[in-house]
């Protein structure tokens, strides 16, 4: 029972996610990568985005507030910004990135100032939005009647369960 209701609510957390265009259908292709021998392929991919992103965000802040500003650079940051958010599907970074970028080739820096403020804003939310949702996932993972099932399936390829729960360790929750 436990189980069904925790697969109901992953369910409706991803759909969530696209009902409210916070994440587009590149995360559920990303998604749909996974298979047993490679289960945690979305996770390891947002893991990777948030490592750089997290990174990129507060250089980005810094050249923003640059005298003078180099347009070149910012707009080089951003649109790295903006292809690593679309490769995980993540909708609304995406869009206020689209948004302070618009607003740079207007020349009004202090609207793409305001803009990257809600850049901020939709990264954090995405974060923690994945952060519950990858731990859900995990916590599926452990449940006694899912560990039955999950160790039939890997047969020979892992040694046991505790050996595969190793490897999904879930690095993303360990990250943020």
């Amino acid at each position: 029972m436990e189980n069904r209701s925790l697969r109901e609510q992953i369910a409706a957390m991803r759909q969530s996610f696209l009902d409210e265009e916070i994440l587009d259908t590149q995360f559920i292709q990303l998604e749909e990568l996974s298979d047993k021998d490679e289960p945690s392929i979305a996770e390891e991919v947002v893991t990777l985005y948030f490592r750089e992103t997290t990174e990129l965000l507060p250089t980005l802040e810094e050249d923003m507030k640059a005298i003078p500003i180099d347009f070149p650079k910012l707009d080089r940051i951003l649109h790295r910004l903006k292809g690593n958010s679309a490769s995980i599907g993540a909708n609304k970074v995406r869009n206020e990135i689209n948004n302070t970028m618009a607003l740079l080739e207007e020349g009004n820096v202090e609207g793409a100032k305001a803009a990257f403020e809600q850049v901020r804003k939709e990264h954090e939310t995405l974060k923690a939005k994945l952060e519950t949702y990858f731990q859900a996932l995990l916590t599926q993972l452990r449940l006694p009647s899912e560990a039955v099932a999950l160790k039939l399936e890997i047969g020979a390829g892992m040694k046991d369960l505790a050996s595969h729960q190793a490897y999904y360790s879930c690095p993303m929750i360990n990250y943020i």
